[in-house]
């Protein structure tokens, strides 16, 4: 594991904060390669198109908190928190059960790596449940759906001047400073993934 206070160049970390009707907390991590030397900017970027895309394919007892972010570029980065924007949703916009807090819906990050760098991965939790099978598989309309929103998620960050979605690689015997690779592209995988200790509180 890396050093808690590691560093990466120019990259703001951000985490979009959510919870379940049942007060379950929800959080989905992603770093980005910002635009400007402006964390706080970059994070609204990433909490703005959340609630423009993401928030769609999760179920209406979800609703969005916020973004906490930190400054990865210096050990003691400026960190704070944001509100989602009240003028765009904040609930879930899909119907029906979700699945269980250890079940994800996995998304692979895709970038130029080179060899011994791992690609990164992005779990989101709470996909409709009617619409996996007994074998774990996504249904065509849940891969679909999904599909669509990180595509438009990945377009809304990483348009003309935008903030870039990046992969921070630790390698050899540096835990403190860290390698980005730019995300190219998102795929969602056709099987869900499972995280054990999300089972936990």
């Amino acid at each position: 594991m890396p050093d808690p206070n590691w560093t990466a160049d120019n990259v703001t970390e951000v985490a979009v904060l959510g919870h379940w009707s049942n007060g379950r907390s929800v959080a989905n991590i992603v770093h980005v390669q910002r635009e400007e030397d402006d964390p706080a900017a970059s994070a609204r970027d990433v909490l703005n198109n959340w609630q423009d895309h993401m928030r769609n394919e999760v179920p209406n007892n979800y609703v969005i908190d916020g973004a906490r972010y930190r400054d990865r570029n210096v050990a003691d980065g400026v960190v704070g928190f944001l509100p989602p924007d009240p003028a765009k949703g904040s609930v879930g916009g899909a119907s029906g059960a979700a699945t269980s807090p250890n079940v994800a819906v996995l998304v692979h990050k895709n970038c130029e790596t080179t060899a011994g760098k791992r690609k990164g991965r992005l779990y989101l939790p709470g996909a409709p449940e009617a619409e996996i099978d007994e074998d774990g598989m996504l249904s065509t309309t849940l891969k679909t759906a999904w599909t669509t929103a990180l595509n438009d998620f990945y377009a809304g960050l990483s348009g003309a001047g935008g903030n870039q979605l990046v992969v921070v690689h630790f390698t050899g015997a540096s835990d403190v400073s860290g390698e980005k690779s730019i995300v190219t592209s998102l795929t969602v995988d056709p099987r869900v993934a499972t995280q054990r200790r999300r089972l936990r509180k």
